[in-house]
Formats: structure tokens, sequence, C-alpha cells
């Protein structure tokens, strides 16, 4: 699955991480904590992402995995533009949600974006 994750000033961690809740709908905006936090430069968002997944890691360190669908496939796969969080097609984020289960096991690793990125799946 082509991915977009954290931007080089808001990494996304990385590790081995589990799945704590899912969530069909989750409301973020530039006042809330959730995963696109208020970026240093300002700007105001108000959005509700599909089909996501919150990863825990065993330090503490979290994020989520949600349908990010205003980034396309010249983006996906291609460059990393979120604030943590790994964005995909709402497609694909709703077939990860659907077979992921609370308490799986999930690797989240780095990958140099001069290749396209991808989580595969069957």
């Amino acid at each position: 699955m082509p991915a977009t994750a954290g931007r080089a000033d808001f990494p996304t961690p990385t590790g081995l991480m589990k799945v704590a809740d899912k969530q069909d709908s989750l409301r973020v905006s530039s006042s809330s904590s959730g995963p696109m936090p208020q970026p240093s430069g300002g700007g105001e968002y108000d959005l509700v992402l599909p089909w996501c997944v919150r990863l825990v890691a065993e330090d503490g360190r979290s994020t989520f995995v949600c349908g990010m669908n205003w980034y396309g496939p010249g983006i996906l796969g291609h460059e990393n533009r979120t604030f943590g969080a790994v964005g995909l097609s709402t497609e694909d984020a709703r077939w990860f949600f659907d077979h992921v289960q609370v308490g799986d096991l999930v690797s989240v690793v780095n990958q140099d974006r001069s290749a396209p990125g991808d989580i595969g799946h069957d």
C-alpha cells in the first residue's frame, strides 16, 4: 500500500507497535492532540479522518494509521507529508482497519522516500 508518513520535522515513530484501538472515524483539529498536532507554523484545520488505527510502542510512543484522501498517488508512496501519522488512501486504510485487531503487532519501518514506500498485503 502506498503510504505517506511524518515529515522530517514531525517524524513518524518507528519500531514494533501494538494496535491499541480502532475508530472508523476520528475528528482532529488544530486545537486537538490527535494524529495531526498543530504545526508551529500555524494553519487552522478541522478534519474527520476515516479508518484510524492507533499504534503504541512499548515505550509509549504512538502514531495513527488513517485514511488521508487529500494525498493522491503523486504523494502516497513518494513523499512524507504528515505530522507523524501514517496516511493511506481511504480504500487502503479500510483494508488495514478491517484486517488488524486490537493487540496485533505492527512493525513501522523508516524508508528513504527516494524509493516508493509500500505496506504490502495480499
